[in-house]
C-alpha cells in the first residue's frame, strides 16, 4: 500500500509513530477478504482508511460517541475518509460502542479500539456475540493496558477461539480467531512487522 500525501496527513493527525499495527490491519484485511468489517472507535478514522484501502467486501462499519475525547467529532473522520478516497466503503455511525446494534450487520472482522475499560470491553463484545459468524476475527488494541489484557485474556478463555497472536505493534494487541485463518494472520503480521 502506498502512503500518499493524503494518508500521511491522517497519520500524523493521530500521532502514530509506526505504520506497523496499521499495515496489520490492511493486510488482514487483504488477506483474509471479509464480507463485514466493524470498527468499535473511530478516532480520526486511520485505521478505516488502512482496512478500506484493501477492501472488497460489503461494507465497513465503523462506531464512535467520542465519549473520552471531545476534541474530535464525525465531522473529522468523515473528511478524512473522503480525502483518502475511501469515504464511499465506510459507514460512521456516532452511537456508544458498547450497545452498537445492527441486527443485519454480521462483522467477519472486529477491531476494537474504543475503549480500554474491562467492562466497556464485554459491553461492546456482547452486544455484538450473536451476529458474528463461526468464522470471525477479533483485534483488540491497546493490549499493554491492564484492562484491555484481561478482557483478551476473558475471550481467551470462553473456548470459542483457537488462536490468540499478540504482535508488538502500537501499545500492543490481541488477535483471536479460529484455525482458519492462521496462515493469512501470522502473513498479516509478517507484512505489518515489515513496516517502520
Amino acid at each position: 500500500m502506498k502512503i500518499i500525501p493524503e494518508i500521511q496527513e491522517v497519520i500524523d493527525q493521530t500521532g502514530y509513530k509506526s505504520l506497523k499495527s496499521l499495515m496489520f490491519l490492511h493486510y488482514l484485511v487483504k488477506y483474509t477478504n471479509p464480507n463485514n468489517i466493524l470498527e468499535l472507535g473511530t478516532g480520526f478514522g486511520c485505521s478505516s482508511i488502512f482496512m478500506a484501502k484493501a477492501f472488497i467486501g460489503d461494507r465497513i462499519i465503523s462506531v464512535d460517541d467520542y465519549r473520552g475525547d471531545t476534541s474530535v467529532t464525525m465531522g473529522q473522520p468523515h473528511d478524512n475518509l473522503v480525502k483518502c478516497d475511501v469515504g464511499h466503503k465506510v459507514m460512521l455511525e456516532e452511537v456508544d460502542s458498547r450497545f452498537f446494534n445492527d441486527p443485519d450487520f454480521h462483522p467477519n472482522i472486529v477491531f476494537m479500539d474504543a475503549s480500554h475499560n474491562k467492562v466497556d470491553l464485554l459491553s461492546e463484545y456482547v452486544s455484538i456475540e450473536e451476529k458474528l459468524p463461526k468464522d470471525h476475527i477479533i483485534v483488540i488494541d491497546d493490549l499493554f493496558s491492564t484492562d484491555v489484557k484481561e478482557f483478551a485474556v476473558d475471550l481467551l478463555k470462553k473456548d470459542c477461539y483457537d488462536l490468540c497472536f499478540m504482535p508488538k505493534f502500537h501499545d500492543g494487541m490481541a488477535v483471536l480467531s479460529p484455525y482458519v485463518f492462521q496462515n493469512e494472520i501470522l502473513a498479516a503480521i509478517t507484512k505489518g512487522a515489515s513496516y517502520a
